[in-house]
């Protein structure tokens, strides 16, 4: 073992620490693009919201719990959106 591995300026990472904090990232960075989805819909900003509305037989509060709740319905709706708008979100993940 290199001596300089027990030093105070190195640290020891196992691979796993990485794959987990991974999987914790990849999981909250989806919480905040179900939470930007929700902010589009809630300010009335979802382009072709009346149509979704109107389409699923709705109100803005059901599917924003469905957004919430189904994540098929949040990634449904995310690919729905036009490009311009998946960009603001992604930029701000």
């Amino acid at each position: 073992m290199d001596p300089t591995l027990g030093s105070t300026k190195y640290t020891n990472l196992v691979v796993e620490d990485i794959e987990i904090a991974s999987t914790y990232l990849k999981e909250i960075e989806e919480n905040f693009k179900v939470q930007l989805l929700v902010d589009l819909i809630r300010t009335g900003k979802y382009e072709g919201l009346n149509d979704i509305l109107t389409k699923r037989n709705t109100t803005v509060q059901n599917l924003i719990n469905e957004v919430y709740f189904n994540k098929e319905v949040s990634n449904e709706l995310f690919n729905a959106l036009p490009q311009m708008q998946k960009d603001v979100i992604k930029a701000k993940l």
